[in-house]
């Protein structure tokens, strides 16, 4: 019998990735859960970057993507995994809401909005860690939401195929 683990399906490590996109996005008022979403899969998997079709002013994201490390031989399509997040994402939303790390009436409306209230010492701490140790890749992600719009055809949801974009609101 073999046991795996996959940071991905874990609503625990989900809710820690959420708290570094705090850390990560610290002046970061609301944003969509889509996008919120969608960096959350960037910051695990950072080398699935390269799949993005990117501008040709962007394509050096590409190639310092590449050089990131696949922690496994061969894995499912990025559009796979993302799927089974999704689930697990919004559980892990909800319990941070509910915890009121997260404004509740604001996440109804589709929106992530972090509360005043901090994440323990300990996990904050953690967070500014696990993202100082993953600099490159944190910065990667943080050009991609500042330089990529979420909706339409030209937004990240349409060039990473993470979401269907076609009935967007543009």
């Amino acid at each position: 019998m073999h046991i795996t683990y996959e940071e991905a399906y874990d609503s625990y490590h989900t809710m820690f990735r959420m708290f570094r996109q705090r850390e990560i996005f610290r002046n970061e008022e609301n944003i969509r859960v889509e996008y919120f979403q969608i960096r959350d899969f960037y910051i695990l998997f950072p080398f699935f970057v390269s799949d993005i079709r990117l501008r040709n002013e962007d394509k050096w994201l590409r190639a310092l993507a590449k050089k990131w490390r696949r922690p496994y031989g061969c894995t499912p399509s990025p559009y796979t995994i993302f799927s089974k997040m999704i689930a697990i994402q919004r559980a892990a939303l909800t319990t941070l809401a509910a915890n009121e790390y997260l404004n509740s009436s604001a996440l109804e409306n589709g929106v992530v909005e972090f509360s005043e209230k901090e994440p323990p010492r300990e996990i904050h701490e953690l967070c500014s860690k696990v993202n100082l140790e993953n600099e490159e890749q944190v910065s990667a992600v943080k050009y991609i939401y500042d330089h990529y719009k979420l909706n339409g055809e030209n937004g990240i949801k349409s060039r990473s195929g993470l979401m269907e974009y076609k009935y967007d609101l543009i």
